[in-house]
């Protein structure tokens, strides 16, 4: 999971009307809110989301001639800037940006702007330049939604590249703090559970999971919640409880995380000691595409092979390590297999009774 490949300049837009409910009018008393203009501008955010791209840009630009002085003109230049991106005009997309910035000091489009720039940069890599432009937002627009936003772009770049796991935890807690409504905030408290899981605070980690599934149960990041949840509930001692969890995510769940949950699932499983069920969760994980996740099914193949050992059938588990070893020689597992697949022979020859 990662928070990065969700810092993109995209077409998310907050209605200024709900943004000014939230959190006031804006800094600049010159530039007023406007339901006719806001009402433009849904129109012409509607119409790109349709992917009629010339007749939004007519439209964005409409609501900047028609309010001029409004806080829906200035996000609706801030669009025409990214429409200018999106149609690989980069050089006109910050030219556009930077007259957000002079016509419209202090209103949403000047905030989306400098956040605008700053999901560009990190976009081309450039996180030194992304993080001065989240700053400014941050310190200018205290307590709006593009602080929020702001924020949950910088914590991800201090997980990812900084590592500073503290200081991410801290971003996405403010994130929650500002927007509670908005999907982003479910989203950040999922990865403030992620987070104090990186930094070994497992009980709250389940904490933030399990406030995640309780009070957004139909939320889209209940899956890794819920998987998430049932990692934790295992370490802390609680095996069934954590299958529970990560059964009912392998059920929901799709992709690396179905995938995930599958493996964790029968880990649990050989826990209690029930190694037919933890052979079948492994099973169903070889059952999936083949080109899907090849470390994560040379994994299944292993845990397979393992699994046969408490119950002393050595040469079921043999086939199982060979093929990690023929299909994928260099999965991490692979060394694994190898000195286990060696051990069969010493293990086999042994009194009964012994080890």
């Amino acid at each position: 999971m990662g928070s990065l490949g969700r810092v993109t300049a995209t077409r998310l837009v907050v209605s200024c009307t709900l943004a000014l409910a939230l959190f006031g009018a804006s800094r600049v008393l010159a530039v007023t809110d406007n339901p006719q203009a806001q009402a433009a501008l849904d129109n012409a955010q509607a119409t790109w989301d349709r992917e009629e791209n010339d007749q939004a840009l007519q439209l964005f630009e409409g609501v900047v001639n028609d309010f001029p002085e409004t806080e829906q003109a200035s996000m609706a230049l801030a669009m025409i800037g990214l429409w200018w991106k999106e149609d690989g005009d980069q050089a006109q997309a910050f030219e556009t940006w930077y007259r957000v910035l002079q016509e419209y000091p202090g209103s949403e489009g000047h905030a989306e702007a400098w956040a605008l720039i700053g999901g560009t940069a990190a976009e081309e890599g450039d996180y030194a330049k992304a993080l001065v432009y989240w700053d400014m937002v941050i310190r200018n627009f205290l307590g709006t939604w593009q602080e929020a936003r702001a924020r949950f772009w910088r914590a991800g770049f201090r997980w990812e590249v900084q590592k500073e796991y503290d200081r991410a935890a801290r971003d996405y807690l403010r994130v929650v703090e500002l927007a509670p409504r908005d999907p982003m905030a479910t989203e950040a408290e999922l990865l403030i559970g992620y987070h104090c899981l990186l930094m070994g605070d497992i009980a709250n980690s389940l904490a933030w999971c399990d406030r995640l599934v309780t009070e957004h149960p139909d939320a889209a990041q209940v899956p890794e919640a819920l998987y998430r949840r049932g990692y934790c509930k295992g370490a802390m001692g609680d095996v069934e409880g954590g299958l529970a969890d990560v059964e009912q995510a392998a059920t929901i769940a799709q992709g690396w995380l179905k995938v995930n949950a599958l493996l964790l699932a029968g880990s649990f499983y050989g826990q209690l000691g029930q190694q037919k069920e933890a052979r079948a969760r492994w099973q169903a994980v070889l059952d999936l595409p083949e080109a899907e996740f090849p470390q994560l099914r040379a994994e299944a193949l292993y845990l397979i092979g393992e699994s046969y050992f408490p119950e002393r059938r050595y040469s079921e588990a043999r086939p199982w390590f060979e093929r990690v070893l023929s299909e994928y020689p260099s999965a991490h597992c692979a060394p694994l297999a190898e000195q286990s697949l060696g051990a069969i022979p010493y293990l086999e020859s042994a009194p009964k009774g012994g080890s």
